[in-house]
C-alpha cells in the first residue's frame, strides 16, 4: 500500500502536465491557428474548452509576432549553422526553426516552440518541488504554473520566455541532483542545461557562475576533491556549449557579449537618456544609477516586481490570487532555513539579478521577463502547504520539527532571517525618502507616488493608501493634509500635484491652499470630475530651507464619503475628505522633466493672488484625463 501511495503523486504529476499541455493546445489553436490549422486540429478545439472552467476564454490575435517574436522568425529562416555570429542567442532560434519546419514553413511555429517549452516548464516545475521537498510540493506547485491565467495566454506568443523559464528551473533541478548524489551524470546533465541557458539568454551566467562556485563548497560532508571534479566537468560542458557563439560574435562584431550590449542603446533610450553615443550594457548601468536609485531599484526589482505580478487564478476565485500569493511570500521566506531551499533562493536570487536593474525603464517590467521566476515561488508555497499536512497528520514529523527547533543552528537561522526581514521593511519606507533627496540635490525632478511606500512622505492627515489595480491614492483626513519634502536650499522649485477632489453630483468647486513652510505658495481649484488634473504652483527659494520642508495642502470645506454617496471606488463610506492625491512632482529649476516620465497635457489658467501680505503664486491646471 505505500508503495502504491508514494507512486501516486508521480501519476498525478503525469496527468497534470497533460492537462497543462492540452490548455495550451486550445490557446495556440484559438489565438493562432486560424485557418492555417488543419479540419482536425481545429475539431480539438470544442472538447479542449471542456477540459477548464467557462471563465477561461481566448480570443484570436490580432496582431501576431511583433516585436522579438518576429524578431526570432527572421533569424530562423536565416539560420544555416548553430553558432553563427547573430544579435540572438542561438537555442530559441533553432527551436523556433524546427517549429516552423514541423509547421510547413508557416509561422505558427514558433508559437508550438514556446507552447512546447510552456509545457515544459510545468514537468520542470514539477520535478524540481520533488527534489527539493516531496513529489506533493512539485504536484502542487507544477498545477499552479499549469492553470495560471497570463501564464497559459503567454504560451504561444512565441517569446522565448518560456524556454528560459524551463532551463532556468531545470537547471535548478540539476543542481539539486548534484548536491545530492554527486553522480558524474549529474555535473554533466547540469553542465549541459546551464549550457542551453546561456545559449538562450546569455545573462543566465548571473546564476550559472555562482552555482558553480556554490557547489564548490556544499555539501560540506562530500570530499573536497570530488565536488571540485564534479563542478569542472560541469562548468567545461558549459563552457563548451558556449564558446563557440562568443567566439563567433567575438569575430564577426568584435564583441562578444554583443546579446547584451546590442539592448543597451535600447534601454538606454527608455531611460530617456541622452548621450552622444551608444552605450554597452556596463557603461549603460554606470551612467544610469546613483547611489541611493541603485539601491530602491535592486531592493524592489528583488522582491514585489517580480513576485505582485503572478497568481492570476481569478478565474477560479476571486480569493486565490491573494491567498496564494501570501503562502508563496511566507514559504520564499522560509526556504532560507532549510539546505536546499538555500541553493533555490540562490538560483532565484542570482537569476534575478539582470531584471532588477531594468525593471523601471519602458517595457522592462512585463510579467513574461520574471516568469523563470514563478515556479521557485509556486515551489514556496506548496512547500508550506505540504509541511503543514504533513506536521498535522504524523507523529513523526511533529517529533522532528521539535528536535529542529531544540538545535541553536536554528535559531541562528531564524533571527538572521527575522534580522533581514527587519531591514527590508525599515529600507522599504526609508531608501525612497533618501532617493527623492539624491536627485533632488542634483538637480533633478522627483516624483512621490502615492501607495505602500510613500510613509515618510504623507505625514499628518491623510488617510491610510487606498488602492485598486494600478492606481493609489492618498485622501485627506478632513480639510488638511501635509508632505514632506527633502528640499535643498536657495532653489525655486515646481510643485505639480496630481489629484481631484470627493466627487458627487451637485458639488461646489474645491479650492486648494498651497503652503510651502507655512507660507502661502498660490491656490488652485480642482476640477469637478472624478478624474485626476495636474495643477502647478511655484515654490520660491526664499521659503526653502536645507532638508525637510514641510508642504501643506488645505481644502475649502470636507465631505463624508458616505454621505455624499460618491462613486469612488478608493474612499471608504466612513471617510470625512476633501481631496485625494495620486503623486506629486517637485521639479528644481533648470531640471528636464523627462527624468520623472510623460506628463499629462496642461493649459495655463491665470494666477490667483495670495491672501494679503503672502507671496504670489501660480497654478496650472489639465483637463481631466
Amino acid at each position: 500500500m505505500r508503495r502504491h501511495v508514494a507512486k501516486l503523486p508521480w501519476i498525478l504529476g503525469a496527468l497534470v502536465v497533460l492537462y497543462a499541455a492540452a490548455l495550451r493546445t486550445e490557446a495556440l489553436i484559438v489565438r493562432y491557428g486560424g485557418d492555417a490549422l488543419p479540419r482536425w486540429a481545429r475539431g480539438l478545439e470544442a472538447p479542449l474548452r471542456a477540459l477548464h472552467p467557462g471563465r477561461l476564454r481566448f480570443k484570436p490575435m490580432e496582431r501576431r509576432y511583433v516585436g522579438d517574436p518576429g524578431a526570432y522568425l527572421r533569424h530562423a529562416r536565416e539560420m544555416e549553422g548553430f553558432y553563427d555570429a547573430r544579435f540572438r542567442e542561438p537555442f530559441f532560434v533553432f527551436a523556433a526553426k524546427l517549429g516552423v519546419r514541423l509547421c510547413g514553413g508557416r509561422d505558427l511555429g514558433i508559437s508550438l516552440a514556446s507552447s512546447v517549452f510552456s509545457t515544459l516548464a510545468v514537468a520542470a516545475t514539477f520535478a524540481l518541488g520533488a527534489a527539493a521537498f516531496s513529489p506533493w510540493v512539485g504536484l502542487i506547485a507544477s498545477l499552479g504554473l499549469a492553470v495560471d491565467q497570463q501564464a497559459l495566454a503567454l504560451a504561444p506568443e512565441g517569446w522565448r520566455d518560456d524556454a528560459f523559464a524551463f532551463l532556468c528551473v531545470a537547471a535548478a533541478w540539476s543542481t539539486l541532483r548534484l548536491y545530492d548524489r554527486g553522480r558524474f551524470a549529474d555535473a554533466l546533465g547540469l553542465g549541459l542545461l546551464a549550457g542551453l541557458s546561456c545559449l538562450t539568454r546569455i545573462t543566465s551566467l548571473s546564476f550559472v557562475l555562482p552555482l558553480l562556485v556554490a557547489l564548490a563548497f556544499l555539501p560540506r560532508g562530500r570530499e573536497p576533491r570530488l565536488r571540485l571534479e564534479r563542478v569542472g566537468v560541469a562548468a567545461l560542458v558549459c563552457a563548451a556549449l558556449v564558446a563557440p557563439f562568443l567566439l563567433s560574435c567575438w569575430i564577426a562584431y568584435d564583441d562578444p557579449l554583443v546579446s547584451i550590449n546590442g539592448v543597451a542603446p535600447a534601454y538606454q533610450a527608455a531611460s530617456g537618456m541622452e548621450m552622444e553615443r551608444s552605450l554597452g550594457a556596463v557603461e549603460y548601468l554606470a551612467s544610469r544609477f546613483r547611489f541611493w536609485d541603485l539601491v530602491d531599484t535592486l531592493l524592489v526589482g528583488a522582491t514585489s516586481y517580480p513576485f505582485v505580478t503572478k497568481w492570476n487564478y481569478g478565474y477560479l476565485s476571486p480569493l486565490l490570487p491573494g491567498l496564494s500569493a501570501g503562502v508563496a511570500a511566507a514559504g520564499t521566506l522560509l526556504l532560507f532555513l532549510d539546505p536546499r531551499g538555500r541553493l533555490l533562493l540562490l538560483t532565484l536570487a542570482a537569476a534575478l539579478v539582470p531584471f532588477t536593474l531594468t525593471w523601471n525603464v519602458r517595457g522592462g517590467d512585463a510579467w513574461r521577463l520574471t516568469l523563470f521566476a514563478y515556479p521557485f515561488y509556486l515551489v514556496a508555497g506548496a512547500f508550506v502547504c505540504w509541511s503543514l499536512a504533513r506536521t498535522a497528520a504524523s507523529s513523526e514529523a511533529r517529533t522532528g520539527l521539535r528536535a529542529a527547533l531544540a538545535e541553536r543552528g536554528t535559531w541562528l537561522r531564524l533571527g538572521a532571517l527575522g534580522a533581514f526581514v527587519a531591514f527590508a521593511c525599515v529600507a522599504a519606507y526609508g531608501v525612497p525618502y533618501l532617493r527623492l533627496a539624491e536627485s533632488l540635490r542634483h538637480g533633478e525632478a522627483a516624483r512621490v507616488v502615492a501607495g505602500s511606500r510613500d510613509a515618510l512622505f504623507f505625514d499628518r492627515g491623510w488617510q491610510a493608501a487606498a488602492c485598486a489595480k494600478n492606481v493609489c491614492a492618498r485622501y485627506s483626513k478632513g480639510r488638511e493634509g501635509r508632505l514632506r519634502l527633502p528640499l535643498a536650499a536657495g532653489r525655486n522649485y515646481t510643485v505639480r500635484l496630481r489629484a481631484y477632489p470627493l466627487a458627487f453630483a451637485g458639488m461646489q468647486p474645491q479650492r486648494l491652499t498651497l503652503l510651502g513652510n507655512g507660507t502661502a505658495l498660490g491656490e488652485v481649484t480642482l476640477a469637478s470630475s472624478e478624474l485626476a488634473g495636474v495643477y502647478e504652483c511655484e515654490w520660491p527659494a526664499g521659503t526653502v530651507r536645507k532638508g525637510t520642508n514641510l508642504l501643506e495642502l488645505r481644502g475649502a470645506y470636507a465631505t463624508s464619503v458616505g454621505a455624499a454617496r460618491a462613486r469612488d471606488p478608493l474612499a471608504r463610506p466612513e471617510w470625512r475628505t476633501a481631496f485625494a492625491v495620486l503623486h506629486l512632482d517637485v521639479v528644481p529649476e533648470g531640471a528636464k522633466a523627462t527624468s520623472i516620465g510623460p506628463e499629462a497635457p496642461r493649459r495655463r489658467e491665470p494666477a490667483r493672488p495670495a491672501p494679503s501680505g503672502r507671496r504670489r503664486g501660480s497654478s496650472r491646471r489639465t483637463a481631466p484625463s
